[in-house]
């Protein structure tokens, strides 16, 4: 089931963060320590999740391609 449209909440993660979603807890971490994220409310409109998401796979795709 896509997020987008269900999602009213959004925590974006630095780099290097990673982490894990069960029923009871969001964990996120960094450098193997427990870190704190925040969430922020998404705006209504579908639309600009979709336009975020693609706008950041292009930026991931230019970053690595400039890299090679």
């Amino acid at each position: 089931m896509p997020l987008i449209g269900n999602a009213t909440e959004v925590a974006y993660l630095d780099d290097n963060n990673y982490g894990y979603v069960s029923l009871d807890e969001i964990a996120v971490f960094k450098h193997g320590k427990k870190a704190s994220i925040t969430f922020n409310a998404l705006p209504k409109d579908k639309s600009y999740a979709q336009k975020g998401y693609t706008f950041l796979w292009r930026k991931n795709y230019e970053a690595r391609r400039s890299r090679i």
